[in-house]
Order: structure tokens, then sequence, then C-alpha cells
């Protein structure tokens, strides 16, 4: 592993990369799909689709096919990319399928994570700052995978060294990764929900 620890910081902008909303998972302990979850009539997938839109040129929502369907009545078709590989399983699945379909770092986040705003500036000002590691994420109390940037040589790395574990956070740990100390700020906006409670 070759990684460091960057202090929080103010925000910026970016280029090359391309955001992605990841929506694909089954949301188990939530009991629906937190992606549809509504925030003052908005639902959680379109305001972080919104946030990211606001500094990014390209953003996509990861999902599965079955969720097509429902998932188009919230976005436009040309934006929705379904998981299109099998050897893989969880939110890595996600990412691959979203590699295949653009050619540039990916700005991956969770779909439950809809307090974030300038914790995404940061990170695509540390990205612009730190071009030669292969992701960047923040880290609280642990990784955040979800909340984090994976450069497009990642595709390369995992076709040729296929990972023994599915894990993001196994991925980050074995990559050229900046790890971000997120500030109490930060910290507040990167608070995922993970289970029902009064999470509006």
């Amino acid at each position: 592993m070759n990684s460091r620890e960057s202090p929080g910081g103010s925000s910026a902008h970016a280029s090359h990369v391309s955001g992605v909303v990841l929506c694909g998972g089954h949301s188990s302990r939530m009991g629906r799909d937190k992606g549809l979850i509504e925030r003052n009539g908005i639902q959680w997938a379109r305001i972080i689709y919104n946030s990211l839109s606001l500094i990014l040129k390209n953003v996509l929502v990861s999902i599965r096919e079955e969720q097509r369907a429902t998932y188009e009545k919230v976005f436009s078709s040309e934006v929705l990319i379904a998981d299109s590989v099998d050897t893989v399983q969880g939110p890595m699945r996600g990412l691959i399928s979203c590699f295949l379909k653009c050619d540039t770092d990916i700005l991956l986040l969770g779909c439950d994570m809809p307090d974030l705003r300038q914790s995404l500036s940061h990170l695509l000002q540390l990205r612009e700052e730190n071009l030669d590691y292969d992701c960047l994420a923040y880290r609280t109390a642990r990784v955040e995978p979800l909340c984090a940037i994976y450069g497009k040589n990642i595709l390369k790395q995992l076709r040729d060294r296929p990972p023994e574990t599915f894990s993001l956070e196994r991925l980050l740990e074995r990559s050229r990764s900046l790890f971000i100390q997120a500030d109490e700020n930060q910290t507040a906006e990167l608070r995922n929900y993970n289970e029902p409670g009064p999470v509006l």
C-alpha cells in the first residue's frame, strides 16, 4: 500500500471527473430503496445528483437492471447505467460498470448521503492537486469508500489483478490512495443513513 493522509480544507473545482450516484444496493437494513426516499419531496438520489451537477459536467446514476423502470421516472434514461459485470458484487460492480461507460476518473457517492455539499468541492480540489494518486477518499472513524474519487487507471488494475474481495475499502487500501482526514463539518456531511428513523 502506498497512501498518505491529508488535512481537511477549502473547496474548489476539478475537471476530467464524472460523478456517479450509486443506487444499486438492496437497502436491506432500510427496508426500501434508499435512493427513492424523499426529503422535502425530492428523492435522495436526485438531491445527490443535483449537487454533483453543480460542479461536474457528466453525472451518472448506477442501478441494477430491475430498477430501471422505477428510476426512469426520476432521471432520463441516458444517465442510468445498469450493472453489466458478473465477476464482482456489491458497490464495486456499479463502479466497474460505470468505468466501462466513461473514460474519466469517477467521484463515487452512495445514495444514502444526501447531506453532502462542500465536502464534494474540496475532494475535487484535492484531486486537481494530487493527480499522481490513484484514488482519494475521506477518512472519518473509518475510510469512506462511497465518497471517494477512483482514478480511471483503476479499471486496468482490476483487470490485471482481480480483487481477492469485492471491498472498495480494500481496493483503496491496496492502491496508491490519498486519505483526507475529515473535519467536523465534513464528518457531518458524510453521514450515511442506513436504517429507518428520523432521517429527513
